[in-house]
């Protein structure tokens, strides 16, 4: 049974989303730097973090405490299939039982931190050069706010259906 909503947010969409399914599911929203004090080692949680690279940020680390049964990272793509099997694979999620979300989230350059700001700062330069789509661009020079909890509705209904299978033996 799910215990907990972990997550690991940069500017705040990743733990909006987190909200989002604590108050639908009822379980606790914990960032992963405070999980660990309210969650046993090897509990059920579902875990979210922000895409970086293509990976979810922080998966990693959360699955060396936590026995993650599902994941949903949160970043800038259109398209929820597409971009869920993707970073399934870029993060090293080989269980097939581990289902994995996507939600489009938010993107604001001056809520970064330096270094990410630097790193996006050099992406937004190369995409601006031909290299990327142009929506992208607008939204990356603008700023822009996709979180919806209908993008995670998704997920929402997962955890609650995993968690009333579990009740049920």
């Amino acid at each position: 049974m799910i215990k907990a909503i972990v997550y690991l947010t940069n500017t705040g969409s990743t733990g909006r989303y987190a909200e989002m399914l604590s108050e639908v599911t009822g379980l606790p929203a914990l960032p992963l730097r405070e999980a660990g004090r309210e969650v046993k080692l090897n509990e059920e949680v579902f875990y979210l973090g922000w895409i970086i690279q293509g990976r979810i940020k922080g998966y990693n680390r959360a699955a060396l405490r936590f026995s993650i049964v599902g994941a949903c990272g949160v970043g800038m793509d259109r398209s929820a299939e597409d971009t869920a099997a993707k970073i399934k694979a870029k993060t090293g999620i080989t269980n097939p039982r581990i289902k994995v979300f996507y939600a489009r989230g938010a993107f604001h350059m001056e809520r970064l931190n330096t270094v990410h700001k630097l790193l996006m700062g050099t992406v937004l330069k190369v995409m601006k050069e031909g290299r990327g789509d142009s929506e992208t661009v607008k939204l990356m020079e603008k700023g822009c706010d996709f979180v919806d909890a209908k993008n995670i509705k998704a997920a929402a209904d997962w955890i609650t259906g995993y968690n009333r299978r579990f009740a049920k033996r």
